[in-house]
C-alpha cells in the first residue's frame, strides 16, 4: 500500500528535507527488493597523491578536462542536489543530520533491497526512481523514445544520463558515449534539453544516424538526486540488468553519499552465449554454443571472439571421454584487459578469449561482455539443442539464478562520497557454478572528495572453475574500469582506480 509518497510493503526509506542543527533523521522501515550480491576482495592498490593517479591516468591536463566537459555538459558538477540554506553548519554543529552546502539536512536512509530502475523512494514519486527509456532518433536538442514515458516519470528539471550502450558488429565507434543534460519539457516520445547534447551516439563518427532497436542501443536514465543519501549496512541498491535494449546502468547523484551497505552492478551486464544441452545421446553429441555478448551485439553460434565475447565451443561428441564427466574450461570475456584461453577441450575446439575494448578515462562507459556457451546435458532434452545459461542454473537449483551475466555500469555523482568498512561498490559478477566466467563492469564517480575505504570498491571479473578432467582449474575474467574524478581522493580499490584529479 503506497500514502502521500511513502512506501508501505516497499517502504524503505527516510525522507530528506531541509533541518536546523538540531533535528534528527527519521527512522527507517524494513522492506524487500532486488539487489546484487555481497561482494569482497583482499588486493591492495592504493591511489596516487599527485595529479596523475594510477595506471592509465591521464591527470588534469587538457585531455582530462576535455573528458570532464564531453561527459557533465548539461548539468555539470554545480548542478549537485544543494537543499536550501537554514543555518551555517560544518561537520561539528550538526549534531543530528548532515551537513550539506552549508546547511544541515536529513539524509534519505534506504534501509533494504531496492532496484531504483523498478521502485519510486521519494515522496510522492509514483514512478521508478531511475528508470530507463529506448532512444531511437536524436537531434542536438532533443530525444525521440520509443514510447512515451507514463505521466511523473520523466518531467522538466529532471536530470538524465544519455548513453550509447550497444552498437552492432561494425558499427562501435560512438559505444560508451555519454553525457548528463537536463530536460526542458517532454511531449510524448519527444524530450527536448535545457542545453544542447555535445557527443555522436550514432553508427559512424561524429554522426546520430543508425540509432533504434536494430543499430545502436542507446538510452536516456533518469538520474535521481539526493541532498545527502546514506545506505544502510544490509541493503543493496542496484538497477535493471541489461535486456538488449536499456538496463545495466545504475546513476545517482547526492550532495554526500554514505555507502554502508552495496551498490551493485552484480550480474546486469552483458549476457553469455547459449549453452549446447543433449539428452538422448548420452550426452555424447553437441552443437556449436554461442559466443558471449558484446558492445558488438548478442553472440552468433561461432568459436570467433565477438569482440569482448569469448567464443563458443565447437560441436562434437563424446563430451565425457571415458565415463568421467569432462566437460571444457572455456575461455573468460574481455573488458579492461583480453580474457584468457580456455582448456580440457578434448575433440572440440574451445573458443577465442574475448578481446579488450571501452576506455579507462571515463570518456565511455562500457558493460563487461559475457562468456561463450558451455556444454550440459539433460535426459529429457530433445537435444542436441542450444539452451540460455538459466535454463541450467534454474534446472540444478544452483544459487543466484537471475545474476549470469556481466558485471553494469555504476555512475555515482556526489560532492563527498564515504564508503564504510561494511560497504561496497561493486561491479564484479558473481562466479558461475562452473565452467564459464563474466567480466567486470565499469564504476565511474565524479565530486570532491572522497573517502572509499579499503578495497570497497571493486570491479574484477568472475573466476569459472573446471569440473571433471578440468577439476582444480581456473580461469579469469578480465577486470573492468574504475575511475574516480576528484580533486581529494583517499582508500584504495581493486582493480587500481585511474585518478583524475579534476580541479571542481
Amino acid at each position: 500500500m503506497r500514502v502521500h509518497g511513502f512506501l508501505y510493503s516497499a517502504a524503505l526509506i527516510t525522507l530528506a528535507g531541509g533541518c536546523s542543527s538540531s533535528q534528527s533523521p527519521t527512522s527507517t522501515a524494513d522492506a524487500s527488493g532486488t539487489g546484487g550480491s555481497q561482494d569482497s576482495s583482499t588486493s591492495d592498490a592504493p591511489f596516487g597523491t599527485g595529479d596523475t593517479g594510477t595506471e592509465g591516468s591521464i591527470g588534469s591536463g587538457d585531455a582530462a578536462d576535455a573528458a570532464t566537459e564531453a561527459s557533465d555538459s548539461g548539468s555539470g558538477r554545480d548542478a549537485l542536489s544543494t537543499p536550501e540554506a537554514s543555518v551555517p553548519c560544518d561537520s561539528s554543529t550538526c549534531e543530528a543530520g548532515v551537513c550539506v552546502a552549508d546547511a544541515c539536512v536529513s539524509p534519505t536512509v534506504i534501509a533494504a533491497d531496492v532496484n531504483l530502475s523498478q521502485t519510486p523512494i521519494t515522496a510522492d514519486r509514483t514512478c521508478a526512481e531511475a528508470p530507463a527509456y529506448s532512444v531511437v532518433a536524436l537531434s542536438p536538442s532533443e530525444a525521440t523514445l520509443n514510447a512515451a514515458p507514463p505521466e511523473g516519470c520523466l518531467e522538466a528539471g529532471d536530470e538524465v544520463l544519455l548513453i550509447n550502450l550497444q552498437g552492432i558488429a561494425s558499427a562501435t565507434e560512438n559505444v560508451g558515449n555519454w553525457e548528463l543534460l537536463s530536460i526542458a519539457s517532454v511531449s510524448g516520445v519527444t524530450v527536448q534539453f535545457t542545453s544542447p547534447k555535445t557527443r555522436a551516439y550514432g553508427a559512424t563518427a561524429g554522426s546520430d544516424d543508425g540509432i533504434g532497436p536494430s543499430g545502436q542501443k542507446v538510452a536516456l536514465v533518469r538520474v535521481p538526486h539526493f541532498d545527502a543519501l546514506t545506505i544502510a549496512a544490509g541493503a543493496t541498491v542496484t538497477a535493471s540488468a541489461w535486456n538488449g535494449q536499456t538496463g545495466g546502468v545504475l546513476a545517482v547523484r547526492a550532495g554526500k553519499l554514505v555507502v554502508e551497505g552495496t551498490v551493485s552492478a552484480v550480474g546486469i551486464g552483458y549476457r553469455p552465449g547459449q549453452w549446447s544441452d543433449d539428452g538422448p545421446n548420452l550426452c555424447s553429441q553437441s552443437v556449436t554454443t554461442e559466443a558471449g555478448e558484446s558492445i558488438t551485439g548478442p553472440g552468433a553460434d561461432t568459436t570467433d571472439s565477438n569482440l569482448g565475447g569469448s567464443g563458443g565451443i565447437s560441436a562434437g561428441s563424446d563430451p565425457f571421454g571415458d565415463g568421467t564427466p569432462s566437460t571444457p574450461l572455456g575461455s573468460t570475456p574481455g573488458h579492461s584487459l583480453a580474457g584468457e584461453a580456455g582448456t580440457n577441450g578434448q575433440d572440440r575446439t574451445i573458443g577465442a578469449p574475448g578481446q579488450a575494448y571501452g576506455a579507462g578515462d571515463g570518456t565511455k562507459l562500457t558493460m563487461g561482455s559475457g562468456p561463450g556457451g558451455g556444454l550440459t546435458c539433460n535426459p529429457s532434452a530433445e537435444g542436441p539443442v542450444l539452451i540460455p545459461i538459466s535454463v541450467w542454473v534454474n534446472r540444478g537449483g544452483y544459487p543466484n539464478p537471475d545474476q549470469y551475466q556481466a558485471g553494469g555500469i555504476i555512475v555515482l555523482l556526489a560532492d563527498k562520497l564515504e564508503i564504510a568498512p561494511s560497504g561496497l561498490v561493486t561491479a564484479r559478477p558473481i562466479d558461475a557454478y562452473r565452467d564459464v566466467a563474466f567480466a567486470g563492469g565499469y564504476v565511474f564517480a565524479r565530486g570532491t572528495s572522497f573517502s572509499v575505504g579499503d578495497t570497497r570498491i571493486v570491479a574484477m571479473g568472475g573466476t569459472a572453475a573446471g569440473s571433471g578432467a578440468a577439476a582444480g582449474m581456473t580461469r579469469t575474467a578480465s577486470p573492468g574500469y574504475i575511475v574516480l574524478d576528484a580533486p581529494n581522493v583517499s582508500g584504495t580499490t581493486n582493480p587500481p582506480a585511474n585518478w583524475l584529479a579534476h580541479d571542481q
